[in-house]
């Protein structure tokens, strides 16, 4: 969960393409443990972050894997 707490402060931030990759990283680790709740948190955030960028298409497959 610490990365996708770090993905969010970095988003607020404005340092989105960082948030990018800290939500990826939290989705797999998350993933991995078998996490369905918290890998579906990071699923959300890192859809909200491709949103923030303009990659609105990137953003609704986050939401639609």
């Amino acid at each position: 969960m610490a990365w996708s707490n770090l993905g969010v402060a970095l988003h607020e931030s404005g340092r989105v393409d960082e948030a990018i990759a800290a939500h990826v990283r939290s989705r797999d680790l998350l993933r991995d443990l078998g996490d369905r709740r918290g890998g579906a948190e990071a699923w959300h955030n890192f859809g909200n972050a491709l949103a923030a960028k303009g990659q609105i298409d990137q953003a609704m497959e986050a939401y639609d894997p």
